[in-house]
């Protein structure tokens, strides 16, 4: 029954990877003035970034993942955090892909890029642990009882 759970966290977690282009385009066609973050990237440029990159990828693609989290508890009940987490996966492959290949291509600073993506990729595992853990069964309680 768990490998099921596992599968059906995995399919969840590509749907989740096609389901956040979207949010991640307008994120990125943001324009935040030059006058908001001139005094922030003077003193510490990769957490202006990460900031920035937090609010405006950061929070949509959070709103992304919550229904879909909602959906893998109260459709198929997994009982543990390991399926909820499996939701991540492809998506953090892709970010792994992303921060080992890209500052390759672009000569971008391979810390810069990590830097500026790991607070949103650390929010996004802490928020579906949270959710599993405020979403697991209560003991004691069966299914369809108050």
């Amino acid at each position: 029954m768990n490998t099921k759970h596992h599968i059906i966290a995995l399919l969840l977690g590509i749907a989740y990877l096609f389901a956040v282009i979207w949010p991640i385009g307008l994120g990125a066609a943001i324009a935040i003035p030059a006058q908001w973050l001139a005094p922030w990237v003077q003193e510490t440029p990769i957490l202006a970034f990460a900031v920035v990159n937090l609010v405006s990828l950061g929070l949509p693609m959070l709103l992304v993942l919550v229904p879909l989290v909602l959906i893998l508890r109260y459709c198929w009940a997994p009982e543990g955090r390991l399926p909820y987490l499996l939701l991540l996966v492809p998506f953090l492959v892709m970010e792994l892909y992303y921060l080992l290949v890209m500052p390759m291509l672009t000569g971008q600073s391979p810390l810069f890029a990590l830097g500026t993506n790991l607070p949103k990729d650390l929010v996004l595992v802490l928020a579906t642990l949270a959710l599993a853990r405020l979403l697991r069964p209560k003991p004691g309680l069966q299914a369809g009882t108050a």
